[in-house]
């Protein structure tokens, strides 16, 4: 399982229950990454994005029950989780937020795909972990006018 998320200089992920930052060239890694794959996220992420994204297979965390659709299943805890993930075997599996979910399922990660925004966003009130147990593995940077950032994996030591 592996995180993909965008982060600041803190490991912040939010302010006011929204993301951080947009980077454009991020969203389009993004899906690339998770496109026919599986993305693994909170009630309030699916919610953030507004629509169920094309050509993926979303799993929600949400402790209220909702239909499902196709390609988007509702989970209530890890247990849940891991059902529904038995019809995917052959595809990879993304979390991408929130901070809550990424707590939840930090053992199961064995990559994390960072977008680091090297700045510090003032008033950031949600972060994930620090990547104690983690090491670097690749460093790039990503073009954008307003920033400088960096595509970051690390790997489970």
């Amino acid at each position: 399982m592996k995180l993909l998320m965008l982060v600041d200089n803190k490991n912040a992920v939010a302010k006011d229950g929204k993301q951080i930052l947009y980077i454009d060239n991020d969203l389009d890694m993004f899906k690339e990454y998770t496109s026919n794959n599986v993305i693994i996220m909170g009630r309030k992420t699916f919610e953030d994005i507004g629509r169920q994204l094309p050509n993926r297979t979303s799993i929600v965390f949400t402790r209220h029950k909702r239909e499902e659709k196709k390609d988007l299943y509702y989970v209530s805890c890890v247990a849940e989780l891991d059902r529904v993930l038995l019809n995917f075997k052959e595809k990879e599996e993304f979390v991408i937020g929130g901070a809550s979910i990424t707590e939840l399922l930090w053992d199961r990660l064995d990559t994390l795909i960072i977008t680091r925004v090297d700045t510090v966003v003032e008033g950031a009130d949600t972060f994930i972990p620090q990547f104690e147990g983690f090491e670097l593995v690749e460093k790039s940077e990503i073009e954008d006018p307003d920033y400088t950032v960096y595509h970051e994996i690390w790997k489970r030591k």
